[in-house]
């Protein structure tokens, strides 16, 4: 790992990220960046819309990685009783 690239880490880890919602900038030798986003466990209604710099990165994104299967609309709560 060279110098240059230990340096911008390092201050990219130091002045943060200006984002409205939880996230870091990752960036790995190879020309490899990750933009990582804390998860929404329960979302809810007046969350929406997403903020439109986070729509411009999932829209130039190379890919999405989820920590949950979005493939249906099922939902694991549809067969609890009500509260």
């Amino acid at each position: 790992m060279d110098l240059l690239y230990r340096v911008k880490t390092l201050w990219a880890a130091l002045r943060g990220n200006h984002y409205t919602w939880p996230a870091i900038d990752i960036s790995l030798p190879g020309n490899r960046h990750f933009h990582l986003i804390g998860s929404i466990h329960m979302g809810s209604h007046d969350m929406a819309p997403l903020p439109t710099r986070l729509l411009k990165k999932l829209k130039n994104a190379d890919a999405l990685i989820v920590e949950a299967d979005v493939s249906t609309s099922d939902t694991p709560f549809a067969n609890l009783p009500a509260c």
